[in-house]
């Protein structure tokens, strides 16, 4: 049967979902809807999908964000759920649903796409090019010192998320690949609503919020992002300190940093 490529309609939202849910049976299916529903730059034209007849049977999602390079803003294409339903599998479709990706970030002046990915070949063959990507792994002492600095760390908070914001955005002023975020996108993209105060903490002095930490526990510490205000970058050391003995209370001794 001869298939058709084209953009999703809004009506077949819940048909794209059933797609990445076959084709990653790891992932929860709700997993996905955060594509559709939380990302304040979605456009049906960025969810490119395949079709044999009626039924939609691979989809690619483009992921707008605008992003630093120095002392500029460039957007950028993100390349996200590049799924095909394992029956419809070594069609090709995936391959033409990525150019038709190509197609529309060059059409719209995107400045450059990036994905992260496990089988580089399968994307350098189409123009990108493979980068390394560092995590430091750490064992975490049994015997931690106490904090310095007198500041107070508590769980993140709902009416923390606009000063989270101008901490993130003090922070990562020139440094280069850093997204350019909103209390929208931390809501609606990031989750960090529903993962309050599970795994966010943040740095108080006198009142003020100057600094957090992203550092889920599971089978290892896991600090996926810090943050802080200029003025008080020696808040780092009380929020990795709260969040190892948070960890250790847990009998995890092993931590990860997916830090630049």
């Amino acid at each position: 049967m001869e298939a058709t490529f084209r953009a999703i309609r809004l009506d077949e939202l819940e048909a794209c979902l059933d797609v990445w849910d076959a084709a990653f049976e790891e992932t929860p299916r709700e997993y996905f809807r955060k594509y559709f529903t939380g990302d304040p730059w979605f456009q049906p034209e960025y969810t490119r999908c395949a079709f044999e007849g009626k039924r939609m049977v691979s989809a690619v999602q483009i992921v707008r964000r605008e992003v630093r390079v120095g002392q500029v803003t460039l957007t950028m294409g993100g390349i996200a759920n590049v799924g095909t339903v394992p029956a419809y599998r070594s069609k090709g479709y995936s391959t033409q649903l990525l150019r038709d990706a190509i197609a529309v970030m060059e059409r719209e002046g995107f400045d450059f796409s990036m994905l992260f990915t496990g089988i580089h070949g399968f994307y350098t063959r189409l123009g990108w090019e493979s980068l390394p990507v560092t995590v430091i792994s750490a064992e975490i002492r049994e015997e931690l010192p106490a904090p310095e600095g007198g500041y107070r760390i508590r769980p993140l908070a709902d009416t923390d998320l606009e000063s989270i914001c101008a901490c993130y955005e003090q922070c990562n002023a020139g440094r280069s690949f850093t997204v350019v975020r909103s209390p929208a996108y931390l809501r609606g993209w990031m989750g960090w609503e529903e993962r309050t105060p599970e795994d966010v903490f943040v740095a108080e002095a006198a009142g003020k919020l100057v600094g957090y930490i992203a550092a889920p526990v599971n089978d290892a510490l896991s600090i996926t992002e810090i943050g802080w205000l200029p003025a008080y970058a020696e808040c780092v050391y009380s929020l990795m300190l709260h969040v190892a003995r948070r960890a250790r209370e847990r009998q995890v001794a092993q931590a990860r940093l997916y830090l630049p």
